[in-house]
């Protein structure tokens, strides 16, 4: 499903992802700033992630909401769309996480990019997805991604994911992802994978 930017669920959309991923090791290496301030890091990433859902729309990207998950995928072939949507939300780090972001996310992103080297624009790319913490366990993460997965396989595209969570490893997988990548990430010494699904063929 696909909310209206007008609708009262963005923020509590955006809080979803907040709450499932302020533990993450890329989110809190980009709030550092924030560390003895929990609840300006909180605001913070809310305000981000509010942000990431409307640049999701304003591309054409695809955006898949329930009430207790999200999912964002990168689908916008275009080069020079993606170039300035992810400068847009550089930008809007930058403005919202702090000045120690500009250092930990360029290096971050480096190292994420050095582990796909294969995998590009023309894939599509699952940006973001968050689970309401208190309703992980119950499938909701799967539900909301096999939508996006299907439309995938229908566009015939391949699509990519990066994670730092080795129990979210066998959860792709069930969906027909499989490691393409892995390392450690220079900022904070955490283990990556990536992983990616090609598109199935259709009957």
């Amino acid at each position: 499903m696909t909310i209206s930017l007008e609708d009262n669920s963005l923020g509590a959309a955006a809080s979803i992802l907040r709450r499932a991923l302020q533990a993450d090791p890329f989110y809190r290496a980009v709030t550092v700033d924030f560390d003895d301030r929990e609840e300006a890091r909180n605001e913070a990433l809310q305000s981000y992630f509010e942000f990431a859902i409307e640049e999701a729309a304003r591309c054409d990207d695809r955006l898949d909401i329930s009430p207790r998950a999200v999912a964002i995928w990168r689908t916008n072939p275009d080069p020079a769309v993606v170039e300035v949507s992810s400068e847009r939300k550089y930008q809007k780090l930058l403005s919202v996480l702090g000045s120690a972001v500009r250092n930990n996310y360029e290096k971050m992103v480096r190292s994420l990019r050095d582990a796909t080297p294969k995998l590009g624009q023309k894939d599509w790319y699952l940006s973001i997805l968050g689970v309401d913490p208190e309703r992980q366990g119950e499938g909701l993460g799967r539900r909301v991604l096999q939508d996006g997965v299907l439309a995938a396989d229908h566009a015939k595209k391949r699509c990519f994911l990066e994670t730092f969570n080795e129990r979210s490893v066998s959860f792709y997988a069930a969906l027909g992802f499989s490691t393409v990548g892995q390392g450690i990430d220079t900022v904070t010494g955490s283990k990556f994978w990536v992983m990616a699904r090609p598109a199935t063929a259709l009957e």
